[in-house]
């Protein structure tokens, strides 16, 4: 087996000292689409934050091919980590091109993954569509040698066909690159369609580990269990293995 882009151990993350998520353990390997599943306020974004290196742990290690690594989220970008959140995170006042150049993204890679950036090339990013902003976003991630993605709700509020395209784009982007991802994502069949494993967090702790192909074939009572539960109120506001 090879090392682990990303292994968490004994993780423990949250706010203020006080622990949102409580000793999980996760492996993201390379080619590997791994899912972070839960009710809004499970610990989800919690998690990512502490992986990306924007929050410190509270307790536990991240190790990133297989090293720990205390560096902040800046440092683990230069070292093939590409973090893509809900917010677009794009320069509205730069075009798409410049958006990409900056990035430090290949344009014709880009432009394969997403067609429809071709023409918005000379577009201001502030001037495209939610779901153009986002495939900017997702584009200039998978293709500046990225080897680590983590993706916190990408597909938020985006159409059907948006979201089809952003998560078969993560999906080639393992395939044929070997990147890892571990994704949170609010589409839970879209996302089982697309992902080789899955994680689920039910109040800050993994309540179900294994493949997509078990998951789905427990969802119904994964989602009336875990996915429909009240967010308890101790994550931040926006997100034991059972053995079968």
């Amino acid at each position: 087996m090879t090392t682990p882009l990303l292994e968490t151990r004994g993780l423990c993350c949250g706010y203020g000292g006080v622990d949102v998520v409580r000793k999980i353990d996760i492996t993201v390997h390379p080619g590997e689409v791994v899912a972070l599943l839960g009710a809004n306020g499970a610990g989800k974004t919690t998690t990512l934050l502490t992986v990306a290196g924007e929050l410190k742990p509270i307790d536990g290690s991240v190790l990133i091919d297989g090293h720990q690594t205390k560096a902040p989220l800046h440092k683990r970008a230069r070292r093939g980590m590409a973090f893509v959140t809900e917010e677009r995170s794009t320069f509205s006042n730069l075009t798409t091109r410049q958006n990409l150049t900056v990035g430090r993204a290949d344009i014709a890679a880009a432009t394969t993954i997403f067609p429809e950036l071709l023409p918005l090339l000379p577009r201001r990013a502030g001037l495209l569509s939610g779901g153009e902003q986002q495939m900017l976003s997702l584009s200039r991630a998978l293709t500046r040698g990225t080897k680590l993605l983590l993706a916190d709700e990408l597909s938020l509020g985006l159409a059907p066909k948006t979201v089809g395209s952003l998560l078969t784009a993560v999906r080639a982007g393992a395939d044929l690159h070997g990147i890892g991802a571990l994704l949170v994502e609010q589409h839970v069949h879209r996302v089982l369609d697309i992902a080789d494993r899955v994680y689920l967090l039910h109040q800050g702790r993994i309540e179900f580990s294994g493949s997509a192909a078990e998951a789905r074939s427990s969802l119904d009572e994964i989602q009336a269990t875990y996915l429909a539960a009240a967010a308890p109120t101790d994550d931040k506001p926006r997100g034991s293995k059972i053995v079968r």
